[in-house]
């Protein structure tokens, strides 16, 4: 068990209870806070990674933690909170964790929270990020993941249980910008109750392309939302490479809403796919039934309605708890295999 300082810091600081640089070390069944002192640090993480060159890149394993805690990591005059933090040349293998973004400032675009976020800007990283849960914090802007880097740098996100935080104006539940990112049986929770009902609110699914066999559900908080969109593409000279087999939930109320904000319009997933065939296809628009973590309790559209990622090469072949995905049919969309 690891924490962070806990005292107060100079402001403009940066504190990790775990910094793993140019190295690669296991890091297994840990518990790792960043530390909560009440100052205005620039950034306060649970683990720090980050490697100076290609020869001395860090390339951890991080598997079995828990990294911060509901009750635990940053503080409300942090301006960045982060349970993992990946700077240049980061090639982590982050399996089977739980993740907390931490708290962060709420003051209007300062604050921010994620579980894991990144400063990759020369596209030096190439993270696993698989059979995660992850918690976003409660920050002005908060997210599960969070990164931008150039268009080639390439993340592998699949098995992910991830929930949205309760953001003061923006919620990323994952925000992937100029990116290349293959983004595939997640189960995608956006939306949160203590959402502040700004003007500016806005519950986002997805920057960016490359997104499969997702399950996108939202928990509704009744007119807080100003905007809301299952997957918001705000770059419109960046066409999606794929949008297919994935489920979309219903939308909360929004004064502006569709499943798709794209090229600055909302739009539905029909439209999209008969507009866009050969990007978009197999999606379904139904309401599972879950139990209380987030798995499918009843036959339905999404439970063989997936892709077959063992055909189509994606390099997995079981869901976030170990179950074996079918070898050759439809697997269920999302992180949980249905029985």
């Amino acid at each position: 068990t690891v924490y962070g300082s806990g005292s107060s810091s100079s402001a403009g600081a940066y504190y990790a209870a775990v910094a793993c640089i140019d190295s690669s070390p296991t890091i297994q069944n840990c518990t790792i806070v960043s530390g909560s002192g009440g100052d205005a640090a620039a950034g306060r993480y649970g683990l720090f990674v980050s490697g100076s060159s290609i020869s001395n890149k860090a390339a951890p394993r991080i598997s079995g933690c828990v990294i911060n805690s509901a009750t635990g990591g940053g503080s409300s005059n942090v301006l960045l909170s982060s349970g993992i933090f990946l700077n240049e040349y980061a090639y982590p293998d982050i399996d089977g964790n739980t993740i907390y973004g931490g708290a962060a400032s709420m003051t209007v675009g300062s604050g921010f929270s994620f579980c894991i976020a990144d400063d990759m800007a020369s596209g030096h990283a190439v993270p696993v990020i698989r059979n995660n849960l992850m918690y976003a914090g409660k920050a002005d802007q908060s997210g599960c993941i969070g990164m931008v880097g150039p268009q080639a740098t390439q993340v592998d996100i699949h098995n992910n249980l991830m929930l949205a935080g309760a953001a003061g104006t923006t919620s990323y539940t994952l925000s992937l910008t100029n990116m290349s990112p293959t983004v595939r049986n997640n189960t995608i929770v956006s939306g949160n109750s203590g959402m502040g009902t700004g003007v500016n609110s806005i519950v986002v699914g997805i920057y960016l392309d490359g997104i499969d066999n997702n399950i996108f559900t939202f928990i509704s908080a009744g007119s807080n939302y100003n905007k809301a969109a299952a997957i918001w593409e705000n770059i419109s000279s960046v066409t999606p490479a794929s949008i297919k087999n994935n489920n979309f939930g219903s939308l909360p109320g929004a004064t502006n809403r569709g499943t798709f904000y794209y090229n600055s319009t909302y739009q539905t997933v029909s439209y999209v796919q008969g507009n866009n065939p050969s990007i978009a296809s197999g999606n379904t628009e139904v309401n599972p039934s879950f139990d209380a973590g987030y798995a499918i309790t009843a036959f339905c559209a999404a439970t063989t309605g997936g892709l077959n990622g063992s055909t189509s090469g994606w390099g997995f072949s079981t869901d976030k708890n170990g179950k074996s995905r079918p070898a050759s049919a439809a697997w269920t969309m999302g992180c949980f295999e249905y029985n």
